[in-house]
Protein backbone atom coordinates (compact mmCIF):
# COMPACT_ATOMS: atom_id res chain seq x y z
CA UNK A 1 0.00 0.00 0.00
CA UNK A 2 1.26 3.63 -0.78
CA UNK A 3 -0.18 6.86 0.66
CA UNK A 4 -0.50 9.88 -1.22
CA UNK A 5 -1.48 13.22 0.37
CA UNK A 6 -3.73 16.10 -2.42
CA UNK A 7 -3.77 19.61 -0.62
CA UNK A 8 -6.09 20.24 -4.07
CA UNK A 9 -8.29 19.11 -6.51
CA UNK A 10 -7.00 16.95 -9.04
CA UNK A 11 -8.99 15.20 -12.17
CA UNK A 12 -7.37 11.83 -11.50
CA UNK A 13 -7.93 12.16 -7.93
CA UNK A 14 -12.14 12.79 -8.33
CA UNK A 15 -11.97 9.94 -11.14
CA UNK A 16 -10.52 7.45 -8.65
CA UNK A 17 -12.45 9.14 -5.93
CA UNK A 18 -15.58 8.64 -7.42
CA UNK A 19 -15.36 5.00 -8.90
CA UNK A 20 -14.50 3.98 -5.20
CA UNK A 21 -17.60 5.78 -3.91
CA UNK A 22 -19.80 4.21 -6.64
CA UNK A 23 -18.65 0.30 -5.68
CA UNK A 24 -18.20 0.75 -1.75
CA UNK A 25 -20.61 -0.42 0.54
CA UNK A 26 -19.21 1.90 3.13
CA UNK A 27 -20.20 4.56 0.72
CA UNK A 28 -22.72 7.53 1.81
CA UNK A 29 -23.28 11.13 0.95
CA UNK A 30 -20.60 12.78 3.31
CA UNK A 31 -17.84 10.84 1.90
CA UNK A 32 -18.60 11.71 -2.22
CA UNK A 33 -16.61 13.36 -4.24
CA UNK A 34 -19.76 15.17 -4.82
CA UNK A 35 -20.07 16.41 -0.94
CA UNK A 36 -16.53 17.80 -0.42
CA UNK A 37 -16.28 19.29 -4.50
CA UNK A 38 -20.07 21.51 -3.44
CA UNK A 39 -18.14 22.00 -0.44
CA UNK A 40 -14.85 23.61 -1.01
CA UNK A 41 -17.20 25.81 -3.93
CA UNK A 42 -19.70 27.21 -1.31
CA UNK A 43 -17.11 27.86 1.54
CA UNK A 44 -14.00 28.94 -0.66
CA UNK A 45 -11.84 26.90 1.68
CA UNK A 46 -8.08 26.71 0.54
CA UNK A 47 -6.43 24.53 3.52
CA UNK A 48 -7.76 21.21 3.01
CA UNK A 49 -5.71 18.13 3.01
CA UNK A 50 -6.75 14.40 1.23
CA UNK A 51 -5.28 11.32 2.23
CA UNK A 52 -5.80 8.46 -0.18
CA UNK A 53 -4.22 5.39 0.46
CA UNK A 54 -3.68 2.85 -2.91
CA UNK A 55 -2.52 -0.72 -3.91
CA UNK A 56 -0.77 0.04 -7.02
CA UNK A 57 -3.00 2.41 -9.02
CA UNK A 58 -6.30 1.13 -7.35
CA UNK A 59 -7.37 3.79 -4.59
CA UNK A 60 -8.83 1.80 -1.42
CA UNK A 61 -9.19 4.29 0.80
CA UNK A 62 -9.95 8.55 1.33
CA UNK A 63 -10.56 11.25 3.92
CA UNK A 64 -10.70 14.60 2.96
CA UNK A 65 -10.40 16.91 5.76
CA UNK A 66 -10.82 21.07 6.34
CA UNK A 67 -8.05 22.82 7.96
CA UNK A 68 -10.16 25.25 10.81
CA UNK A 69 -9.52 26.87 14.23
CA UNK A 70 -12.40 25.86 16.71
CA UNK A 71 -12.35 26.98 20.77
CA UNK A 72 -8.67 28.25 19.65
CA UNK A 73 -7.56 24.76 18.73
CA UNK A 74 -5.95 23.87 14.98
CA UNK A 75 -7.74 21.05 13.59
CA UNK A 76 -9.23 19.18 10.87
CA UNK A 77 -12.74 18.38 10.79
CA UNK A 78 -15.61 17.75 8.41
CA UNK A 79 -17.49 20.67 8.17
CA UNK A 80 -20.34 21.80 8.09
CA UNK A 81 -20.77 19.75 11.30
CA UNK A 82 -24.17 20.10 11.88
CA UNK A 83 -24.95 18.39 8.19
CA UNK A 84 -22.58 15.66 8.19
CA UNK A 85 -23.78 12.03 9.56
CA UNK A 86 -22.33 8.90 9.06
CA UNK A 87 -18.85 7.32 8.32
CA UNK A 88 -16.73 10.53 7.14
CA UNK A 89 -14.12 8.26 5.90
CA UNK A 90 -14.43 6.35 2.42
CA UNK A 91 -12.70 3.04 3.70
CA UNK A 92 -13.67 -0.62 5.02
CA UNK A 93 -13.01 0.26 8.33
CA UNK A 94 -12.75 -3.94 8.79
CA UNK A 95 -9.25 -3.71 7.11
CA UNK A 96 -7.02 -3.35 10.26
CA UNK A 97 -4.18 -2.85 8.24
CA UNK A 98 -5.65 -0.42 6.03
CA UNK A 99 -7.23 1.46 8.92
CA UNK A 100 -4.11 1.68 11.17
CA UNK A 101 -2.21 3.36 7.64
CA UNK A 102 -5.47 5.20 7.47
CA UNK A 103 -5.01 6.28 11.54
CA UNK A 104 -1.43 6.84 11.33
CA UNK A 105 -1.69 9.63 8.28
CA UNK A 106 -4.35 11.57 10.54
CA UNK A 107 -2.08 11.43 13.94
CA UNK A 108 0.59 13.15 11.59
CA UNK A 109 -1.90 16.14 11.00
CA UNK A 110 -2.03 17.10 14.66
CA UNK A 111 -5.55 17.17 15.61
CA UNK A 112 -8.57 15.75 14.46
CA UNK A 113 -12.47 16.33 15.29
CA UNK A 114 -15.11 13.98 13.50
CA UNK A 115 -18.70 15.12 14.55
CA UNK A 116 -21.45 12.79 14.32
CA UNK A 117 -19.46 9.78 13.45
CA UNK A 118 -21.02 6.29 14.25
CA UNK A 119 -20.25 4.23 17.36
CA UNK A 120 -18.24 1.20 15.41
CA UNK A 121 -15.90 3.86 13.41
CA UNK A 122 -15.09 4.94 17.19
CA UNK A 123 -14.58 1.74 18.76
CA UNK A 124 -12.52 0.65 15.59
CA UNK A 125 -10.25 3.64 16.39
CA UNK A 126 -10.15 2.83 19.86
CA UNK A 127 -8.61 -0.76 19.25
CA UNK A 128 -5.46 1.12 17.10
CA UNK A 129 -4.91 3.58 19.79
CA UNK A 130 -4.99 5.11 22.94
CA UNK A 131 -4.58 9.10 21.38
CA UNK A 132 -8.42 8.94 20.92
CA UNK A 133 -11.10 10.50 22.89
CA UNK A 134 -14.79 9.43 22.03
CA UNK A 135 -17.97 10.44 23.35
CA UNK A 136 -21.42 9.89 22.62
CA UNK A 137 -23.10 13.10 20.51
CA UNK A 138 -26.39 12.37 19.87
CA UNK A 139 -28.76 9.49 18.16
CA UNK A 140 -29.48 8.51 14.56
CA UNK A 141 -32.59 6.74 13.79
CA UNK A 142 -33.20 4.84 10.95
CA UNK A 143 -36.28 2.69 9.40
CA UNK A 144 -36.03 -0.45 7.41
CA UNK A 145 -38.52 -0.94 4.41
CA UNK A 146 -40.22 -3.78 4.86
CA UNK A 147 -43.49 -5.30 3.55
CA UNK A 148 -45.83 -7.81 5.30
CA UNK A 149 -47.35 -10.80 3.81
CA UNK A 150 -49.61 -9.20 1.46
CA UNK A 151 -47.09 -6.93 0.00
CA UNK A 152 -47.98 -3.32 1.69
CA UNK A 153 -45.08 -1.99 3.25
CA UNK A 154 -45.31 -1.72 7.05
CA UNK A 155 -45.35 1.95 8.99
CA UNK A 156 -45.38 2.06 12.41
CA UNK A 157 -48.83 3.85 13.22
CA UNK A 158 -49.62 4.87 10.24
CA UNK A 159 -53.69 5.38 10.70
CA UNK A 160 -52.78 7.37 13.79
CA UNK A 161 -50.23 9.52 11.83
CA UNK A 162 -52.30 10.16 8.97
CA UNK A 163 -55.57 10.61 11.02
CA UNK A 164 -54.99 14.48 11.79
CA UNK A 165 -54.97 14.85 8.07
CA UNK A 166 -57.97 12.33 7.19
CA UNK A 167 -60.37 15.39 5.50
CA UNK A 168 -57.18 17.38 3.17
CA UNK A 169 -55.43 13.68 2.76
CA UNK A 170 -57.32 12.74 -0.55
CA UNK A 171 -55.98 16.18 -1.87
CA UNK A 172 -52.54 15.66 -0.68
CA UNK A 173 -49.78 14.29 -3.35
CA UNK A 174 -46.36 14.37 -3.16
CA UNK A 175 -43.51 14.17 -6.27
CA UNK A 176 -40.00 13.63 -6.16
CA UNK A 177 -37.64 15.39 -8.19
CA UNK A 178 -33.84 14.70 -8.65
CA UNK A 179 -31.25 17.14 -8.25
CA UNK A 180 -31.49 18.36 -12.34
CA UNK A 181 -34.96 19.59 -11.53
CA UNK A 182 -33.38 23.23 -10.47
CA UNK A 183 -37.03 24.77 -9.87
CA UNK A 184 -37.75 21.87 -6.92
CA UNK A 185 -35.16 23.50 -5.31
CA UNK A 186 -36.68 26.83 -5.46
CA UNK A 187 -39.97 25.61 -3.90
CA UNK A 188 -38.35 24.41 -1.36
CA UNK A 189 -36.30 27.50 -0.11
CA UNK A 190 -39.57 29.41 -0.18
CA UNK A 191 -41.80 26.63 1.96
CA UNK A 192 -38.44 26.50 4.34
CA UNK A 193 -39.11 30.55 4.76
CA UNK A 194 -42.83 30.33 5.65
CA UNK A 195 -41.97 27.26 8.14
CA UNK A 196 -42.35 27.42 11.61
CA UNK A 197 -38.63 26.51 11.90
CA UNK A 198 -37.88 30.20 10.44
CA UNK A 199 -40.30 31.85 13.15
CA UNK A 200 -38.02 29.81 15.48
CA UNK A 201 -34.73 30.79 14.11
CA UNK A 202 -33.22 27.74 12.87
CA UNK A 203 -34.63 27.00 9.43
CA UNK A 204 -31.72 25.72 7.28
CA UNK A 205 -32.04 27.66 4.34
CA UNK A 206 -31.85 31.79 6.10
CA UNK A 207 -29.02 32.57 4.33
CA UNK A 208 -27.66 32.47 0.86
CA UNK A 209 -24.73 30.18 1.58
CA UNK A 210 -27.14 27.27 2.28
CA UNK A 211 -28.75 27.59 -0.22
CA UNK A 212 -25.87 27.59 -2.53
CA UNK A 213 -24.36 24.58 -1.13
CA UNK A 214 -27.59 22.58 -1.84
CA UNK A 215 -27.70 24.09 -5.13
CA UNK A 216 -24.29 22.65 -5.69
CA UNK A 217 -25.42 19.30 -4.01
CA UNK A 218 -28.41 18.72 -6.65
CA UNK A 219 -25.82 19.90 -9.47
CA UNK A 220 -22.82 17.01 -8.37
CA UNK A 221 -25.21 14.26 -7.08
CA UNK A 222 -27.84 14.85 -9.83
CA UNK A 223 -30.05 12.12 -9.98
CA UNK A 224 -28.89 10.59 -6.43
CA UNK A 225 -30.25 13.99 -5.23
CA UNK A 226 -34.15 14.05 -4.24
CA UNK A 227 -36.51 17.16 -3.31
CA UNK A 228 -39.59 15.65 -2.25
CA UNK A 229 -42.72 18.25 -2.58
CA UNK A 230 -46.06 17.26 -0.69
CA UNK A 231 -48.67 19.44 -2.85
CA UNK A 232 -52.46 20.21 -0.99
CA UNK A 233 -54.23 20.32 -5.02
CA UNK A 234 -51.51 22.31 -6.55
CA UNK A 235 -50.21 24.35 -3.31
CA UNK A 236 -46.44 23.13 -2.36
CA UNK A 237 -47.15 22.65 1.46
CA UNK A 238 -44.25 20.76 2.49
CA UNK A 239 -40.36 19.49 1.38
CA UNK A 240 -37.86 17.24 2.12
CA UNK A 241 -34.53 16.89 0.52
CA UNK A 242 -31.89 13.80 1.18
CA UNK A 243 -29.64 11.66 -0.86
CA UNK A 244 -29.84 7.99 -2.23
CA UNK A 245 -27.12 5.72 -1.81
CA UNK A 246 -26.24 2.16 -1.97
CA UNK A 247 -30.39 1.73 -1.80
CA UNK A 248 -30.63 3.64 1.52
CA UNK A 249 -32.06 7.22 1.59
CA UNK A 250 -30.42 9.57 3.82
CA UNK A 251 -32.75 12.08 4.98
CA UNK A 252 -31.28 15.98 5.41
CA UNK A 253 -33.93 18.62 5.52
CA UNK A 254 -37.44 19.14 6.04
CA UNK A 255 -39.92 21.52 6.62
CA UNK A 256 -43.50 22.69 6.18
CA UNK A 257 -45.59 25.70 6.02
CA UNK A 258 -46.23 26.57 9.57
CA UNK A 259 -50.28 26.87 8.79
CA UNK A 260 -50.44 23.29 8.26
CA UNK A 261 -48.75 22.19 11.24
CA UNK A 262 -52.63 21.35 12.75
CA UNK A 263 -52.41 18.15 10.19
CA UNK A 264 -48.75 16.98 11.29
CA UNK A 265 -48.05 17.34 8.03
CA UNK A 266 -43.91 16.50 8.35
CA UNK A 267 -45.35 12.81 9.52
CA UNK A 268 -47.62 12.63 6.55
CA UNK A 269 -44.87 13.35 4.30
CA UNK A 270 -42.76 10.78 5.31
CA UNK A 271 -45.66 8.27 4.97
CA UNK A 272 -45.89 8.88 1.41
CA UNK A 273 -41.90 9.48 0.73
CA UNK A 274 -41.47 5.84 2.10
CA UNK A 275 -43.85 4.54 -0.55
CA UNK A 276 -41.94 6.12 -3.03
CA UNK A 277 -38.84 5.19 -1.43
CA UNK A 278 -39.99 1.63 -1.88
CA UNK A 279 -41.36 1.91 -5.49
CA UNK A 280 -37.54 2.89 -6.45
CA UNK A 281 -35.98 -0.20 -4.46
CA UNK A 282 -34.75 1.84 -1.49
CA UNK A 283 -34.55 -0.43 1.72
CA UNK A 284 -33.55 2.00 4.25
CA UNK A 285 -34.07 5.40 5.29
CA UNK A 286 -31.74 6.50 7.35
CA UNK A 287 -33.37 9.97 9.39
CA UNK A 288 -30.19 11.48 10.08
CA UNK A 289 -28.43 12.92 13.46
CA UNK A 290 -30.85 14.21 16.21
CA UNK A 291 -34.02 13.44 18.20
CA UNK A 292 -37.09 14.40 17.75
CA UNK A 293 -40.75 13.06 18.09
CA UNK A 294 -41.63 12.77 14.38
CA UNK A 295 -38.40 9.93 13.75
CA UNK A 296 -39.48 8.47 17.14
CA UNK A 297 -43.30 7.87 15.81
CA UNK A 298 -41.54 6.19 13.36
CA UNK A 299 -39.08 4.09 14.44
CA UNK A 300 -37.41 2.50 17.75
CA UNK A 301 -34.61 1.94 15.94
CA UNK A 302 -31.09 3.52 16.33
CA UNK A 303 -27.17 3.85 16.31
CA UNK A 304 -25.44 5.93 18.82
CA UNK A 305 -23.19 8.54 17.30
CA UNK A 306 -19.91 9.87 18.59
CA UNK A 307 -17.70 13.00 18.23
CA UNK A 308 -14.11 11.69 17.90
CA UNK A 309 -11.10 13.81 18.72
CA UNK A 310 -7.82 11.83 17.77
CA UNK A 311 -4.57 13.96 18.87
CA UNK A 312 -1.01 13.32 20.22
CA UNK A 313 -1.91 15.99 23.10
CA UNK A 314 -3.78 14.67 25.56
CA UNK A 315 -4.24 18.33 27.18
CA UNK A 316 -5.60 19.05 23.72
CA UNK A 317 -7.59 15.77 23.91
CA UNK A 318 -8.93 16.16 27.25
CA UNK A 319 -9.74 20.60 26.38
CA UNK A 320 -11.82 19.48 23.27
CA UNK A 321 -13.60 16.52 24.96
CA UNK A 322 -15.19 18.95 28.07
CA UNK A 323 -15.55 21.88 25.74
CA UNK A 324 -17.98 19.93 23.47
CA UNK A 325 -19.68 17.96 26.61
CA UNK A 326 -20.78 21.31 27.73
CA UNK A 327 -21.57 22.47 24.49
CA UNK A 328 -23.86 19.59 24.18
CA UNK A 329 -25.20 20.37 27.90
CA UNK A 330 -26.06 23.89 27.14
CA UNK A 331 -27.28 22.87 23.79
CA UNK A 332 -29.93 20.13 25.46
CA UNK A 333 -30.79 22.98 27.91
CA UNK A 334 -31.87 25.60 25.53
CA UNK A 335 -33.94 22.72 23.89
CA UNK A 336 -35.52 22.39 26.67
CA UNK A 337 -36.71 26.08 27.40
CA UNK A 338 -38.44 26.88 23.68
CA UNK A 339 -38.03 31.22 23.96
CA UNK A 340 -34.36 30.80 25.01
CA UNK A 341 -33.90 28.35 22.22
CA UNK A 342 -35.46 30.70 19.76
CA UNK A 343 -33.71 33.36 20.86
CA UNK A 344 -30.40 31.73 20.53
CA UNK A 345 -31.31 30.68 17.27
CA UNK A 346 -32.24 33.83 15.98
CA UNK A 347 -29.30 35.50 17.45
CA UNK A 348 -27.07 33.12 16.17
CA UNK A 349 -27.98 33.76 12.50
CA UNK A 350 -28.06 37.45 13.18
CA UNK A 351 -24.25 36.90 13.87
CA UNK A 352 -23.98 34.69 10.92
CA UNK A 353 -25.05 37.49 8.71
Amino acid sequence: MRTIIYTQLEEKLIKDWLSLWNNSPFANYSNSPHWFMSLIETFNYKNFTIITIYNNEHLLAIAALIKKRMYGIELYAFPPENFVCGLPFLVNTQNKSLLRTLLSKLLKLGNVFIENSPEFLAKDLKEQTTKINAFISTLNYYINIIKDNDGQIVIRHKRKMMRRAQSIGKMLNLRSFNGQVTEALNVAFAIDNKSRKQTKGYNTFSNKQSKKFYRLLAKNFKEKFLVNILYYEKKPIAYEIGFLVNKTFYGSQIASLSSYDNYSIGRILLVHLIEILNKKGIEKLDFGSGEDHVKKSFTKDYILLYNIIISKNIFIRTYLHLILQLRTKIFNYLKRHIKLYTTYRILKNIIKH
